[in-house]
């Protein structure tokens, strides 16, 4: 019998402490989710730079095949000439396309910072609001402690029952001593108010 009370004890204390377990976790979870965050931020803001930093030398690289071009298309009369300017329009082409791929990858790059900045500011001001939540709920809780420790309800009083024959004898023969102080009272509050007024 004790073997069954002590496991019974020993689970409840278990449940009890993956209970507050799982109450901590909560608690820190926007702050470890946050954390995270901040390291894939770091990663997704490298990520955008490189990208920026290949869009303009993509660029430059633009302007200087556009220069060649122009200056392959004034000796295009010839055969080397067609040549050199079928090789730069080639090039051209394909930077343009390299460009367009990349500025859309810049976007989303960019796009996804923002989303996971979002994200983080939404974790940081969901912990805040749970430390708060926790002092407000702290104070809530302790004040009620205080009030129950005042305000304690009231013992009931017992209430004897009277049988039929008790009450019969009452109604029937009135007590004397009943009748005199009600007259005393009745004499006290006659000369209640001539010793107020004086």
């Amino acid at each position: 019998m004790s073997r069954k009370k002590t496991a019974k004890n020993a689970a409840k204390h278990l449940s009890r402490v993956n209970t507050q377990q799982w109450e901590k976790d909560f608690l820190k979870m926007p702050v470890k989710l946050a954390k995270k965050l901040k390291k894939e931020i770091s990663l997704a803001a490298k990520k955008e730079n490189k990208l920026a930093k290949t869009l303009n030398k993509l660029k430059t690289q633009l302007k200087t095949t556009e220069t060649q071009m122009k200056a392959a298309e004034k000796n295009a009369y010839t055969s080397t000439g067609k040549k050199q300017y079928k090789a730069a329009k080639k090039m051209h082409k394909g930077l343009v396309k390299t460009q367009k791929i990349a500025s859309k990858q810049l976007e989303a790059a960019t796009q996804s910072v923002e989303k996971l900045t979002g994200t983080q500011d939404k974790l940081h001001a969901l912990h805040h609001h749970l430390t708060q939540f926790e002092k407000e709920w702290a104070k809530e809780t302790k004040s009620n402690k205080k009030t129950k420790m005042k305000a304690k309800p009231a013992s009931r009083t017992k209430t004897k029952k009277v049988s039929n024959k008790a009450v019969a004898s009452v109604m029937q023969e009135p007590a004397m001593e009943s009748f005199e102080t009600i007259m005393e009272n009745t004499r006290l509050n006659e000369h209640e108010p001539a010793e107020m007024t004086s």
